[in-house]
């Protein structure tokens, strides 16, 4: 019996981690169970969130070691348009402070808000620096269903963090697992011995079986349209992706030519009223009909707010935020927003068993058949799905909607107690194939201000360049860290009536230890006399650098060489499958300058 006891003890406090008071922190503890993965040699975290007191400043987190704690404590950094975010993003076991038996990491984190720590597997995500429409710099956030993204194939996720001021005493720690859009990597979060994002000790892949089979049990449409949602490589389920995000999802799905909810909503309003409670803002309760002109107009004898329902997409129920269901906050319309999705989300939409939306919801009432919705049998379901399998997999303690707060299924946790971490652990991705990491880069043109064109003497040809960096007025690039430049010769125009030609488009990655020199706005190559076949005057140069995935490439433009020897032909008829320097098929075909670009370097590293 003592010995059950101690067990009990011992199980209770690893759950209640303590840590060392410091006055304008709150400890986060990473515990770093994807160690166990057969395939993931690293697990990196990147650390966001906005400054507390300059909220319209974006900041990334720098983690330095605190020798007294043995923690790390965080510093907000601002965010500007030379932030690299691989600066900024730490390989969890590589951390002093870093725990070999627990697997865990301490963090203290300063007062901030709408915090995100961005977890990654065996690569760093890239996330370039954006400005907005006010000028504030942040950085973008990885795309997870556009295949062009940079981070597309890397394995990733995230959960969300506050710590206010506002709170009595020291502030108030809020944080919460968020599957709204999209799922890959099971994240769980502890305080005291209450959990959210809790995956019961299940490895991944038994995480993303459940959600699959729940998208194919209750998936009743022909082509099983929910299935789009499922993102993979060739072995690896890579994520599933929320149908607000999701770029193969059907984007009228609630507006079909069998079956159109939005108009069987529409049609129900008419003649019905919803209500709905607002008295989270003082507002009390608001009926609304939808009106002949197809307004839902709400009104609580007083005020009114009306709600378009003309303009009203599929993609408004799954990812509420925007026109016509914007919520602008603390306002009536933000709250009917709020209500009706999640009514929706749960397939409780049009009302059921009574005509009023109000909290708490009954997860008795979800995802249960919807008779005023008078569907023909065998398509739909009419409700968020995707929401549903994260749920039935991870259960209702993480979100999978954007208000699943007012559904009662968010598993935000709280705290104020700033000597108790709280506790973010990264799940087991049990035997799962991480794919390697191609990157996908986007490719810039520079200005070129000068050049000699091929000097050649003794049978040795050398090219001098000088060009100017983007960006331009024209061309929104960001510089990369240690960025290579390659400079591409290609044939003559068509216009040339002598028929000035090379053997092939040839392109020379300028980098150290070839045969060339390069620093940042100058290149030379040099190649034997032999590798240039035919009358090189006239060939076009193009100097090019590899950039992020914040902008697509706008064009190249190129400058005529001049040869310093006229048009006196070099070698002709000299093949050059023998030659040292770098050649290609004649092409210019943006694929192939990336897959050069790939594989001499001209990445960032």
């Amino acid at each position: 019996m003592k010995n059950f006891i101690l067990s009990a003890i011992i199980a209770i406090s690893a759950l209640i981690t303590t840590a060392s008071a410091q006055e304008g922190y709150y400890p986060l503890k990473i515990v770093n169970k994807a160690a166990n993965s057969k395939n993931v040699t690293s697990t990196y975290i990147l650390l966001l969130a906005q400054d507390w007191t300059a909220q319209a400043n974006s900041c990334v987190l720098n983690l330095t070691y605190d020798a007294t704690r043995n923690a790390q404590v965080a510093s907000l950094v601002q965010i500007t348009n030379n932030t690299n975010s691989k600066d900024y993003t730490y390989a969890v076991d590589s951390l002093q402070g870093y725990d070999t038996t627990t697997q865990s990491v301490l963090i203290y984190i300063p007062h901030l808000q709408s915090g995100r720590c961005m977890v990654s597997m065996n690569y760093k995500l890239y996330m370039p620096p954006v400005t907005g429409a006010t000028g504030s710099v942040s950085l973008q956030d990885p795309s997870v269903s556009d295949t062009t993204d940079v981070n597309y194939d890397i394995i990733y996720d995230k959960f969300e963090f506050t710590y206010d001021t506002t709170s009595p005493g020291n502030g108030c720690v809020y944080i919460n697992p968020t599957a709204v859009d999209f799922f890959s990597i099971p994240i769980k979060l502890e305080r005291d011995t209450v959990s959210s994002g809790n995956i019961n000790n299940l490895k991944r892949d038994a995480i993303v079986t459940t959600i699959m089979n729940t998208l194919n049990q209750y998936d009743l449409t022909p082509t099983k349209k929910w299935q789009s949602l499922i993102v993979k490589d060739s072995t690896s389920v890579i994520r599933m992706v929320s149908p607000s995000l999701a770029e193969t999802f059907d984007a009228s799905y609630l507006q079909g030519s069998s079956y159109n909810y939005v108009d069987t909503l529409i049609k129900y309003y008419k003649t019905n009223t919803l209500y709905v409670d607002c008295s989270e803002i003082g507002a009390g309760y608001y009926g609304g009909k939808i009106d002949s002109n197809n307004n839902w107009n709400f009104t609580n004898g007083t005020n009114t707010t009306s709600i378009n329902m003309n303009i009203v997409k599929t993609t408004n129920f799954f990812g509420p935020g925007t026109v016509p269901f914007d919520t602008p906050n603390k306002t009536v319309k933000s709250i009917l927003v709020k209500n009706i999705t999640s009514a929706f989300t749960v397939n409780m939409l049009p009302c059921v068993n009574k005509d009023t939306l109000e909290k708490p919801f009954s997860s008795t009432n979800f995802y249960k058949t919807n008779p005023r919705q008078n569907s023909p049998a065998g398509i739909g379901p009419w409700y968020n799905l995707y929401t549903r399998a994260i749920h039935e997999a991870i259960g209702n303690s993480i979100y999978g909607f954007a208000y699943d707060d007012v559904l009662g299924q968010d598993g935000t946790l709280s705290g104020r107690d700033t000597t108790k971490a709280i506790t973010a652990t990264i799940g087991d991705l049990g035997s799962m194939y991480i794919p390697p990491h191609k990157e996908i880069l986007h490719v810039y043109a520079a200005t070129l201000k000068t050049n000699t064109g091929f000097v050649c003497k003794d049978g040795v040809c050398t090219l001098r360049v000088t060009w100017q960096n983007p960006p331009t007025a024209t061309v929104p690039y960001t510089q990369p860290k240690n960025a290579k430049y390659f400079i591409m010769i290609n044939a003559g125009t068509a216009a040339d009536s002598t028929g000035y030609n090379i053997s092939a488009d040839s392109i020379f990655v300028l980098q150290k230890g070839k045969f060339y020199n390069y620093n940042d706005t100058c290149g030379t190559i040099t190649l034997p006399q032999s590798c240039l076949v035919g009358n090189y005057q006239n060939m076009n140069a193009q100097i090019m650098t590899c950039g992020g995935p914040e902008s697509p490439s706008t064009g190249t433009p190129s400058v005529i060489i001049k040869n310093a020897h006229g048009s006196t032909p070099l070698a002709p008829n000299v093949p050059t499958s023998n030659c040292s320097c770098k050649t290609t098929p004649p092409s210019n075909n943006n694929w192939f300058i990336k897959i050069w670009c790939w594989l001499f370097g001209c990445k960032d590293n």
